[in-house]
């Protein structure tokens, strides 16, 4: 935009060096002068659309922020749900076990250790899927 200003300011000063015996007339220095506040008036125009294009252009990026920070929450709070869904199933489930299946182990570990680990290892992938999510939309 800088550079249009420029080339304009170098044509219109160009054109009066090449026509200054002119602007001596009375009439010519009325046609310099509406001439001189039209390219004002068009470099304000240019100017406005310039500032409403910016301003525009900050109103949809703050939408896509506002719209990715709704999906972020959208995905933690379906995450979070999911995951006390399974925990009431597993308690439901072992609550519902005999007491010898209740103390039976996996590779030494209980039922309980083995719930903690699959939690943990789906809040971690949420975390993950949640972090790249964003990195990909702020690199836009």
């Amino acid at each position: 935009m800088q550079k249009k200003i420029l080339i304009v300011s170098i044509l219109l000063f160009i054109f009066a060096a090449c026509f200054s015996t002119v602007f001596a007339t009375g009439n010519m220095a009325n046609f310099a002068r509406e001439a001189t506040e039209n390219v004002a008036g068009g470099v304000e125009n240019a100017l406005d659309t310039t500032g409403n294009a910016i301003e525009n252009t900050w109103d949809a990026t703050k939408n896509t922020a506002q719209s990715a920070g709704n999906v972020v929450e959208n995905v933690t709070e379906t995450t979070v749900n999911g995951v006390r869904n399974t925990m009431d199933t597993t308690n439901s489930a072992i609550n519902d076990t005999t007491a010898g299946a209740s103390n039976y182990k996996f590779l030494g570990m209980s039922l309980d250790v083995w719930m903690w680990i699959i939690l943990i290892a789906i809040v971690v992938i949420a975390v993950v899927l949640i972090c790249k999510y964003m990195k990909e939309h702020n690199d836009d």
